[in-house]
């Protein structure tokens, strides 16, 4: 088999690659290979689409020239790292990650199980409890001080419903 790069040689490295159902295949010379031996794995990607006939750029070619404006990571340095910087970038490279994520996962949505303790209904009533200290939080510093006052009393009821005491 020739190489796909120089036509001349003998293709003795062969590279794969899967993306989503579809396998592509370059096959280089030695000599190819190791002007590409450095290469990253974005490059290899192109050089897999130029074999092809420049098949369209997947997700995460496009999202390496991505970088985060909050913390400055391109995603080619979270490929290589392995970890985001900042919680901005989850959207930032949104589309890479979600395919991603599927792959490592099954699924790009977390439907995992809650950590143990109170029921569903319990955590309902907890969440209810912070929603109104907040609420009760923001009236006292808007200094609307007549709805604060209301909040403090709901506040109490729930408390009291829901079994904890007034420490």
């Amino acid at each position: 088999m020739e190489c796909q790069s120089c036509h001349t040689r003998k293709a003795t490295v062969h590279l794969t690659e899967i993306v989503g159902k579809e396998k592509h295949e370059v096959h280089l010379c030695e000599q190819c290979a190791q002007q590409h031996g450095s290469a990253t794995g974005m490059e290899i990607m192109g050089l897999i689409s130029s074999a092809f006939g420049g098949a369209a750029k997947p997700a995460a070619a496009e999202a390496a020239e991505l970088r985060c404006p909050t913390c400055g990571l391109a995603y080619s340095e979270f490929r290589n790292r392995g970890r985001l910087g900042c919680p901005q970038c989850y959207d930032v490279f949104r589309t890479a990650l979600e395919p991603l994520l599927e792959k490592i996962h099954g699924q790009g949505r977390h439907v995992g199980k809650a950590p143990g303790g109170p029921s569903t209904e319990g955590r309902a009533q907890e969440r209810q409890l912070v929603a109104l200290r907040r609420q009760l939080q923001a009236a006292v510093k808007g200094e609307n001080y007549e709805l604060a006052a209301k909040l403090r009393d709901e506040l109490k009821r729930a408390e009291g419903a829901s079994g904890e005491d007034d420490a």
